[in-house]
């Protein structure tokens, strides 16, 4: 199950891999007349044609759905395969739920969540104070703290090293910031409050992971603490993650250090981009380019899709420049290639006019010298032939070859007073012979 796992997870890379940079596809790219999909920018360093030598055909403005769709689902992908390949876990989804719902916690009560040995569990007060005795280099609580709430920490990158935080802000609550690092290295990270759900869910985080100037954000609504450990983990909707294959987890495997940022706002007052429809009037002129999202519009799972930040905002305006560009130089190439074609057709038209008037009445007669020696022969074919009949047909002058004229004459419109006129004709004509054959007979002599 592991190797096709992986085997699966190197096919979906190599699909979404950019053939100039060799890396996968940013949510920008192009597509090439035959399909190839490249980086814009890529295709921008180089050249308008595709890269691959076996096509070189030019890019166009058409979109892959399904592409975009798969980058913006590879992750959540990989990180199933992967999560199944290392844990192999077998149990039903029924006795799954079971075990969340008997946690063995009271109404109000936490569990620790600082270390996987600590088994501590009490209530908010209790916790507040567990954590000061017990975990004092894990917890941090700031009196002057205020919303929108920012903290930062420098952790080190060690599988055995415990890199879960506890923060109280000031007249909200605590706050857990919970890191998580699989078998495979995945690292992934979310946000908890000591607090109901319904509390819980009136707060939004940013939260951010930087090392060796790369950096990776994720944007999401708080969850409460009592939730358990297990379902944390298999909820493939909740929090950061960072895979192998990203460039943020080669650096922090050679650094072995990071830094990681947590902003907390209300919902009122939120930084998440596009989750909350209630923005203040202080904050709508900094929210116009912003997408608005109402809150159940989006599930946990596709907050990532929905993250925007100033850089890719201004990526996207300078594309759309060279975009329009691009069009503006395409028309202006179409319409010169109409032009060329409507100016060679107009010069073999006049070719072909001029050519017509050269030709004269008694050239269009002697393509066929001897029509009148042929009828006569046709009807008569005891007669001898003439010069100008070979083998019964009469002799064609084909470099006397020209358009001819229409074999028959235009008719005349239809005129129904002549037809009639000549019915009348016709039968006065009838009556006349009916009448001359009756004196015929009427002859005495004869």
């Amino acid at each position: 199950m592991e190797l096709k796992g992986e085997k699966f997870c190197g096919i979906l890379e190599s699909i979404v891999k950019c053939p100039v940079c060799q890396k996968r596809l940013n949510g920008d790219f192009i597509l090439c007349e035959s399909g190839h999909c490249a980086c814009r920018e890529c295709t921008l360093k180089n050249s308008q044609k595709c890269i691959i030598k076996t096509c070189l055909k030019p890019y166009i403005a058409t979109k892959n759905l399904l592409i975009q769709q798969l980058l913006q689902q590879i992750d959540g992908i990989k990180v199933c395969l992967m999560e199944l390949d290392a844990t192999n876990r077998k149990l039903k989804d029924d006795k799954q739920i079971n075990n969340d719902k008997k946690d063995g916690l009271l109404p109000g009560q936490y569990s620790c969540w600082i270390t996987d040995n600590c088994k501590f569990v009490g209530y908010e007060l209790e916790m507040a104070q567990h954590y000061e005795h017990n975990h004092p280099l894990e917890f941090h609580e700031d009196s002057n703290g205020k919303l929108p709430y920012t903290q930062n920490w420098q952790m080190n990158y060690i599988s055995d090293d415990n890199l879960n935080r506890a923060f109280k802000v000031p007249k909200v609550g605590i706050f857990i910031l919970h890191i998580s690092k699989n078998s495979c290295n995945i690292l992934r990270a979310c946000i908890l409050m000591l607090a109901p759900s319904g509390i819980a869910f009136q707060y939004y985080y940013r939260l951010e992971v930087e090392c060796d100037k790369k950096k990776k954000r994720y944007n999401g609504r708080v969850d409460s603490a009592r939730i358990s450990k297990g379902r944390v983990l298999r909820h493939r909707g909740i929090g950061l993650f960072i895979t192998v294959n990203e460039d943020l987890s080669k650096a922090l495997k050679e650094k072995l250090l990071f830094e990681c940022s947590v902003t907390i706002e209300k919902s009122n007052e939120t930084i998440f981009n596009g989750l909350n429809s209630k923005i203040t009037n202080n904050q709508q002129n900094s929210a116009k380019n912003q997408v608005n999202i109402k809150d159940n519009s989006l599930k946990p799972a596709e907050f990532r899709e929905q993250q925007l930040n100033i850089d890719t905002r201004n990526k996207d305006e300078q594309l759309k420049r060279v975009k329009a560009e691009m069009i503006a130089k395409m028309r202006k190439q179409k319409e010169q290639n109409l032009l060329r074609k409507t100016t060679t057709e107009a010069k073999i038209h006049e070719t072909q006019s001029s050519h017509a008037d050269k030709l004269s009445a008694t050239q269009s007669r002697s393509l066929y010298p001897s029509l009148k020696q042929e009828s006569i022969h046709q009807r008569n074919p005891n007669v001898a032939q003439t010069s100008g009949i070979v083998n019964n047909h009469f002799e064609v002058r084909r470099e006397n070859v020209i358009p001819s004229a229409p074999l028959f004459e235009r008719q005349p419109p239809y005129n129904p007073s002549f037809i009639q006129q000549r019915d009348i004709n016709r039968e006065r004509v009838n009556d006349a012979r009916k009448a001359n054959k009756n004196k015929g007979d009427n002859c005495v002599v004869c």
